[in-house]
C-alpha cells in the first residue's frame, strides 16, 4: 500500500486488542509486545497459522496495529479510529476497547515543495 500510495493509506480492519475478556485482551497484548505473539498464534492454531469459524470462514490473526509501524514510516500523521461506537473512558481507546479500527496515514508534501 505505501509503496504505491501517493497521499493516504486507509485500513480499516479488525483489532484482536480489543477482543474479548479485559484479561485476554491485556494477555494478547503483552505477547505481542515481548514478540511471542506468533508462537503463541501457532501452538493456538496447532500449526495452521489460521482459524475457522462459521462467521468469518477461514481467518487469520491480524491487526491493523501489526502494520502501524509501516504506516508511521511512510505518513507524516497517523490517525487511529475506532469504526463502531465503544467505551472511550480509557487511556488505551481504541487499543484495548475498539474490536475493529480505522488507521489512516496521511503523507504530505514538503514546504519546499519537493515531492515526498
Amino acid at each position: 500500500m505505501t509503496r504505491v500510495a501517493r497521499r493516504a493509506v486507509v485500513i480499516c480492519d479488525s483489532n484482536r486488542f480489543g477482543q474479548g475478556p479485559l484479561v485476554a485482551r491485556l494477555f494478547k497484548l503483552f505477547l505481542y509486545k515481548i514478540g511471542l505473539w506468533g508462537a503463541f498464534n501457532y501452538i493456538r492454531t496447532r500449526g495452521k497459522g489460521y482459524q475457522i469459524s462459521e462467521g468469518d470462514g477461514l481467518f487469520y490473526s491480524y491487526s491493523v496495529y501489526d502494520t502501524y509501524d509501516v504506516v508511521a514510516n511512510w505518513a507524516n500523521r497517523v490517525l487511529i479510529l475506532p469504526s463502531e461506537p465503544g467505551p472511550s473512558n480509557t487511556w488505551f481507546h481504541p487499543l484495548l476497547s475498539a474490536p475493529g479500527v480505522i488507521l489512516i496515514g496521511i503523507r504530505e508534501s514538503s514546504v519546499t515543495g519537493e515531492k515526498p
